[in-house]
């Protein structure tokens, strides 16, 4: 899948998942927004060009460090099982599986945030920032569960692949699908920004107590309501599960 599919597609699920906290909380909101938007090309720091190249100073920086980063993490991978016969430098390799790229996150985002504290200018919305990273990194492989070629979600210990039938070859005029989902995720997520905004009219009382539940849990319910979306969208698009 492209890279401009990834973001697209991971800021219209982040706006679903964050629908809570846009009117209330919209600092936050946008820290984590951000976060989702660096963090939904990361996994493909593996391909033969960076997809921060062409973006400004702070990201190119921060494609370098994740870069390097990505090395070191094919590397603990290795020692941690050494006989993984999988794919480690390649793309849709160790990096495009949940604890590859969750360790490569790290080895960037935990000294960088140890910096910037000791710096004095750590803050909340630093963090947050953070955790959208591992979010929009965690997105985008979901997202690539969906493509021909498709992800082995928890490797090194399994060779578990997930995979449709989106064609990541072809252009953007002959695979539309990846601009419908993120349709679908928009649309959704403004469907639900308005439910809140519009949380006292009487048509809303059936649901009345989601209004009262803590931001935190009204998160949690959107992000079930958006993996559901996924799963929906994972076999509309063929979606198989290969044990080999």
């Amino acid at each position: 899948m492209k890279g401009i599919d990834h973001m697209y597609i991971s800021l219209a699920w982040g706006l679903l998942i964050l629908s809570p906290i846009i009117l209330t909380y919209p600092t936050y909101f946008a820290a984590l927004i951000l976060g989702i938007w660096i963090g939904s090309v990361l996994p493909d720091v593996d391909g033969s060009i960076s997809p921060y190249e062409y973006q400004n100073d702070i990201m190119r920086t921060f494609g370098i460090a994740t870069k390097r980063a990505y090395k070191t993490t094919a590397w603990a991978i290795k020692s941690v099982k050494p006989n993984y016969n999988g794919k480690l430098h390649t793309h849709r390799g160790i990096l495009h599986s949940f604890p590859g790229t969750l360790l490569c996150i790290s080895i960037v985002i935990i000294p960088v945030n140890v910096i910037i504290y000791f710096l004095g200018l750590w803050a909340l919305p630093v963090l947050l920032t953070s955790a959208g990273i591992y979010v929009g990194a965690v997105l985008h492989l979901l997202e690539d569960c969906c493509t021909w070629t498709g992800v082995r979600l928890f490797a090194p210990f399994t060779n578990v692949r997930l995979y449709g039938k989106i064609n990541t070859c072809a252009s953007r005029s002959e695979e539309k699908r990846p601009q419908t989902y993120g349709k679908l995720f928009a649309g959704m997520g403004v469907a639900c920004v308005c439910v809140f905004a519009l949380r006292d009219m009487s048509i809303f009382d059936p649901v009345a107590f989601i209004f009262d539940l803590s931001p935190f849990v009204q998160i949690i319910i959107t992000t079930v309501i958006s993996l559901l979306i996924w799963y929906i969208l994972f076999r509309y698009s063929g979606g198989k599960i290969e044990t080999n």
